[in-house]
């Protein structure tokens, strides 16, 4: 099940990270993408050799998604969320770190463990960035009504 998850967590942030490709974002977003796909797919084809393999494909994705993330908060950095996206960022180096040493759990728990973290830590960045983005809209579309109101008069 895992397995599968993984492959299709892959595939969807593939198909975001070409998207950002075809917008001039950059190519970063398609490799982070990948990385989760090639972890399902080594689970798929190779179950029993997969699991160091995999645990060293999510020390390069966790460390490059934080190092993605900490450029994210920088850009965002007078805006609210930035403080959750640079918490986020700093779960994902940290989880990436324990990951690499092994340091102090290892084993399959541990990447249950960890990228369990990653995932709601990045998740509550990602509701705070919306929510910010949400009540910019909200103040836009107020200013927009009251100037509407204004030179009608």
């Amino acid at each position: 099940m895992a397995r599968r998850r993984s492959l299709a967590a892959g595939v969807l942030v593939g198909v975001f990270g070409l998207r950002a490709r075809e917008s001039d974002k950059g190519n970063l977003a398609l490799v982070v993408g990948g990385l989760p796909g090639i972890c399902g797919l080594v689970l798929i084809v190779q179950p029993s050799a997969g699991f160091s393999v995999v645990r060293w494909i999510l020390v390069a994705y966790m460390l490059i998604s934080g190092g993605s993330e900490v450029a994210l908060a920088l850009r965002l950095r007078p805006d609210d969320g930035w403080a959750a996206t640079l918490g986020g960022a700093a779960v994902s180096i940290a989880a990436g770190l324990v990951l690499w040493y092994d340091w102090p759990i290892s084993g399959a728990r541990a990447i249950g463990l960890l990228v369990g973290s990653k995932l709601i830590s990045s998740g509550w960045a990602i509701m705070r960035v919306h929510r910010a983005i949400e009540s910019a809209g909200a103040r836009f579309r107020s200013a927009r009504e009251a100037f509407a109101g204004r030179s009608a008069t």
